[in-house]
């Protein structure tokens, strides 16, 4: 009977071992998972900031060819005013030529 208490006891210490053998090299694995996790989790951020800061870049440019856009239109549109400024004011003198050559001819 003591006999197999001590068999017992010592198959119950070996399966104690074995067990937190068992434990330790869980949360070993368990710590791994949660730092690749981490990795993961890093990596997809650091991503997605590139991809803002990105897209941030190709915002800025859109918006400097806009402003060059709406600067060459605004240049364009009062060069279109001077000139009409300028065709109405040869008209203009055109006619006074006119009538003074047709008055010239009346009198």
């Amino acid at each position: 009977s003591s006999g197999i208490n001590a068999e017992l006891r010592i198959m119950i210490r070996h399966s104690d071992r074995d067990i937190e053998y068992r434990i330790t090299e869980v949360e070993k694995s368990a710590s791994r998972d949660e730092e690749k996790v981490k990795q993961e989790l890093y990596d997809a951020l650091r991503d997605k900031n590139k991809i803002i800061e990105d897209l941030r870049e190709q915002l800025a440019f859109r918006n400097s060819a806009l402003e060059h856009e709406v600067s060459q239109r605004q240049m364009i549109e009062e060069d279109r005013k001077n000139m009409a400024l300028r065709l109405e004011e040869a008209l203009c003198s055109t006619q006074d030529v006119i009538l003074s050559t047709e008055e010239t001819q009346t009198v």
